[in-house]
């Protein structure tokens, strides 16, 4: 036969045991409380370091501030001029002044919004590359750049790039400031061949009888050195010389430069024969030069021969 002996124990003992499990228990939740105070205090310099991780694994602007080099070769400016272009498009940039396409998601600083345009304006990264890049869809990609490229217009054709008129006339080249000292600047219009609209009117309206083709044209303005002075948009192919002159504004930009002081009464605009614009350029004060030309069934004179060859020799030249 077994005998089990069950001892009682000692009241005192038992109390003691008690005691130690409260102050166990008190330990435990005292180090656990701890280690929630440290992991809330880190939690912050993790986040921050984890997003300055992040940002620099980002393409952007901000990234490239201490390369100048790498930065224009990426959008075409050193960081002072990049910021001012960015300063004359978004004078405040906690309000941006651009409106962005319809279901449009994406998360990217407005500065690092034109530095995505300009990448692609300088370099033509494909839109894949780019969507990797900044970490948006390529779909983002195609409507950021068309809406900066739309907004960019509208800024940047406020702004008139016309020199002062010492500046035109101090880098003419010598043999046009011989006989043209004070014309200073040469239009001409300009035509793009497009595919034949399937449109009957729109083939009427594009048709050019210069260039026997459908086109669309645009007036363009240099000084004597061939700088640009100013581009209009685009008009159908079959608009004149003349109405183009008028509704491009560039007669209206003509007498804003005379009544400013810009440029001076009796300054002189050249143009080819087809610019039948005498009337319109007297009303802006100035003074239309049309080069020599030959009449149907008619010879230059010598003189006209020599001043249309030095012409010629001051266009290849510049």
């Amino acid at each position: 036969m077994i005998y089990f002996y069950i001892s009682v124990a000692d009241p005192i003992y038992i109390l003691s045991l008690t005691v130690q499990k409260e102050i166990l228990e008190r330990d435990l939740a005292r180090k656990i409380l701890e280690n929630e105070k440290l992991i809330l205090h880190n939690a912050p310099r993790k986040s921050q370091k984890l997003y300055q991780q992040r940002e620099m694994s980002i393409f952007s602007a901000e990234n490239f501030t201490k390369d100048d080099k790498l930065l224009r070769y990426y959008c075409g400016f050193y960081n002072s001029e990049f910021n001012a272009v960015f300063k004359f498009l978004v004078p405040d940039s906690s309000n941006s002044p651009l409106k962005m396409s319809k279901n449009m998601k994406i998360n990217i600083k407005i500065k690092d919004q034109l530095f995505f345009t300009l990448c692609k304006l300088r370099n033509n990264l494909d839109f894949t590359d780019l969507g990797y890049r900044f970490q948006i869809s390529t779909q983002d990609c195609s409507s950021l750049f068309c809406d900066w490229i739309n907004f960019m217009y509208f800024r940047f054709g406020e702004v008139c790039i016309w020199p002062p008129r010492d500046i035109i006339i101090k880098n003419m080249p010598e043999s046009y400031k011989e006989d043209l000292p004070n014309t200073l600047a040469i239009i001409d219009g300009t035509e793009i061949k497009i595919q034949n609209p399937s449109s009957l009117h729109a083939q009427s309206q594009s048709y050019s009888n210069y260039k026997s083709t459908n086109t669309l044209k645009a007036l363009v303005a240099v000084d004597p050195r061939w700088s640009l002075l100013f581009t209009s948009c685009l008009f159908s192919g079959a608009i004149s010389d003349k109405d183009i002159f008028e509704q491009s504004g560039f007669k209206k930009m003509l007498q804003n430069l005379v009544q400013h002081g810009h440029i001076n009464e009796g300054d002189g605009i050249m143009a080819d024969k087809g610019f039948n614009i005498h009337r319109e350029v007297e009303e802006c004060k100035l003074k239309l030069n049309i080069p020599p030309f030959a009449n149907a069934g008619l010879q230059m004179t010598q003189a006209d021969a020599l001043l249309t060859k030095k012409d010629c020799c001051t266009s290849s030249t510049c």
